[in-house]
């Protein structure tokens, strides 16, 4: 190893002022700051209304699921927790449990339910 101004840890080929930032708690780009900016970092969608369902244009790209976010993107109306395009998962066993809400109808999605508290 060479000794250079600013490398924070000679002990590891990875980490050098300027190198990479990874998921691993550790500093490689030597400026103090653990985990920012990093390459292999995930894109978390925002879940406003909770129903596990993400807003496409809501991101945050983090090394792990920061609160209020999920993995998936699918959520064609983030203020209502009734109205997601990928419910139909949880309910494709029961019919009954399926009515159309009007909203879903004007925007023509085909979907819906009774109560996301009905999901298993």
């Amino acid at each position: 190893y060479i000794l250079v101004a600013g490398d924070c840890d000679d002990t590891r080929d990875e980490a050098y002022p300027g190198a990479p930032e990874l998921c691993n708690g550790l500093d490689e780009d030597c400026d103090g700051t653990i985990d920012e900016n990093t390459i292999d970092s995930i894109t978390y969608f925002e879940d406003a209304d909770g129903d596990g369902f993400g807003n496409a244009t809501v991101t945050l790209n983090e090394c792990q699921v920061p609160s209020g976010y999920v993995l998936d993107d699918t959520d064609c109306d983030d203020a209502d927790a009734l109205i997601a395009s990928a419910a139909l998962r949880y309910f494709a066993d029961d019919p009954s449990l399926w009515q159309v809400p009007e909203k879903a109808q004007s925007e023509g999605w085909i979907f819906g339910v009774k109560s996301a508290k009905t999901a298993p």
